[in-house]
């Protein structure tokens, strides 16, 4: 018996190893390959399955096939012959303490399941919401490059604003490329600009911890982006250093701020040093700055040719093309060199994979704990299963006088059904009320969706219940088709 549970304990790890070989490389495809700051998913996805992590793998098999044979084996080496065969099969059955610890199991097995079945579920209906938000920007066939200006050679706005009017216009020229824009400190899904204080003309100062979001922007910007123009004009050539100082806000920083009211013409102090009153003469819809799980920011932008000459030094710039984006980066970056070879060009992306890096944890999150509940869900299947068909061998003799006494098919198949369904109900009854506890713990990872959403425990029960009646089905049918006769004969 020791040497049967030490076999499939090792035929067990070895299936493991390979799901988890194969969850490990869905993982690596699913996460991006740069997910900046190093996290608990990127480790995993980096982690290489060698020879060691195989090696205790299969030593923690064995091991676990030794620890839970020898209570069994211990236990029938005890027992001795003399009293099975003093009995016939018809008294020789399991006792009743095993059979309602077989029960247990099973409650155990399926509440254990729908408890990760309710967290697959509500992570994997938390990132299709999010998926879902709009992020303010048409990120398809937009290429993304990041550069910096060495101080020492560029020193005057004169000086930054020519080399970025220049890079702008040999990358427009480029065949295959619509626009082409920079920002300065703040790339949506790369960077929130810089936060800070504001005053708004005609009113008192805005309450603590209201800050704005500040960005320079180039002529375009919005158009490279697709950022849409709710009200008023973009920047174009004609707003430099020397005209009137503008402004363009974003739709909810209107909204909040002039309820009601015309946000053209206001007047606003960005709060940099040397910046006075701007005059709005735009507003644009919000956009997603940090991810799409945030709120969008209250967000003041100005033209790079206004802005302050800090934030000139580090630009991303922001490129829509007719192609795939990642065609496009090595002409950008050979147009960037063209004005200046020694500027170093860097951070080569297109905006959809800034916005799919923004939701790696996320991803991560709901690919792993489905996975979990996936092989949670076939060990219950399996456990339900192997229990009724047992129960219905040890119980054949009381199967065939059933039948004898008129029991039919539809009745014995009801009955090892009901039977079996009856423990799976108590255990999703279990899972259900820890769930509602335990759910609260994965709260502050759900997006758009509470810890206790109805339809995914109404749709979770539905699947176990089904999985149940599935695993009793096949042993059902079995002792249904059972020969009264030969029932009736069988020790």
């Amino acid at each position: 018996m020791l040497t049967e549970s030490v076999l499939l304990a090792t035929i067990g790890g070895a299936v493991g190893w390979g799901l988890a070989v194969v969850t490990r490389n869905l993982l690596v495809q699913l996460m991006p390959q740069s997910m900046g700051q190093p996290g608990i998913a990127n480790r995993i996805v980096t982690a290489e399955m060698d020879s060691w992590v195989l090696g205790f793998s299969v030593f923690a098999s064995i091991a676990t096939g030794i620890l839970f044979g020898l209570a069994p084996a211990w236990h029938s080496s005890r027992a001795g012959t003399h009293p099975p065969l003093q009995g016939s099969g018809t008294t020789y059955t399991s006792g009743t303490r095993s059979q309602r610890l077989r029960s247990a199991l099973i409650v155990g097995e399926f509440a254990v399941t729908l408890m990760l079945l309710v967290g697959a579920g509500l992570l994997l209906k938390s990132f299709v919401r999010l998926l879902n938000v709009d992020p303010g920007i048409a990120a398809k066939n937009v290429a993304i490059l990041n550069l910096e200006l060495p101080e020492t050679r560029y020193s005057t706005d004169v000086q930054r604003v020519a080399f970025h009017d220049a890079v702008l216009d040999r990358i427009s020229a480029i065949p295959g490329v619509h626009t082409a824009g920079t920002v300065g400190y703040g790339l949506p899904f790369g960077g929130g600009g810089i936060q800070g204080d504001f005053t708004i003309h005609g009113q008192p100062e805005p309450p603590p911890g209201i800050t704005a979001s500040k960005l320079v922007v180039s002529p375009n910007y919005f158009r490279a982006l697709g950022i849409a123009l709710r009200d008023g004009r973009e920047f174009n050539e004609r707003d430099t250093g020397s005209s009137e100082p503008v402004v363009i806000v974003s739709q909810s920083f209107a909204r909040r701020f002039w309820p009601g009211q015309p946000a053209l013409g206001q007047k606003i102090n960005p709060g940099f040093r040397g910046t006075g009153w701007c005059s709005v003469v735009g507003v644009v819809g919000d956009v997603k700055q940090e991810s799409l799980a945030s709120d969008a920011p209250l967000t003041i932008y100005m033209p790079y040719s206004q802005g302050p000459s800090f934030l000139l030094t580090f630009m991303a710039i922001a490129v829509r093309t007719d192609a795939d984006p990642s065609s496009m980066i090595n002409a950008v970056r050979g147009q960037v060199q063209s004005v200046d070879p020694e500027i170093p060009v860097f951070g080569a992306s297109s905006m959809e994979k800034l916005i799919s890096k923004s939701v790696s944890e996320p991803r991560f999150n709901s690919v792993l704990l489905a996975s979990f509940a996936g092989l949670a869900v076939i060990l219950a299947a399996v456990g339900i299963y192997g229990v009724i068909a047992y129960s219905v061998t040890q119980r054949t003799h009381e199967i065939g006088i059933r039948m004898a006494l008129g029991a039919g098919p539809h009745s014995m198949t009801t009955l090892i059904v009901g039977e079996g369904a009856v423990l799976a109900l108590r255990g999703i009854a279990i899972g259900i009320v820890a769930s509602l506890v335990l759910t609260r713990l994965i709260a502050s990872f759900l997006f758009g969706v509470t810890a206790t959403d109805p339809a995914t425990f109404c749709g979770v029960s539905l699947l176990l219940t089904l999985v149940a009646l599935a695993g009793c089905y096949v042993p059902a049918r079995r002792a249904a088709r059972v020969d009264p006769i030969v029932a009736l004969r069988y020790e």
